[in-house]
């Protein structure tokens, strides 16, 4: 396998994690809890709402 296919692979993995689709709403409070409590995505998670703490750390890691 190469390293693209290896990437590509990651990438519908996490964008699986992601869930339905995240509304402006929900990135606005992702984006001021990160910039608040950093990694601590339990944190962050508790202020997103309505989100695991695996689809914020999906979002985080599809986008960074």
């Amino acid at each position: 396998m190469t390293e693209f296919q290896r990437k590509l692979r990651l990438k519908r993995k996490l964008s699986d994690m992601l869930g339905p689709q995240w509304s402006k709403e929900e990135l606005g409070r992702f984006y001021d809890a990160y910039r608040k409590h950093g990694k601590d995505w339990k944190k962050v998670a508790a202020v997103v709402r309505n989100r695991s703490v695996q689809m914020v750390e999906a979002l985080y890691s599809m986008n960074r």
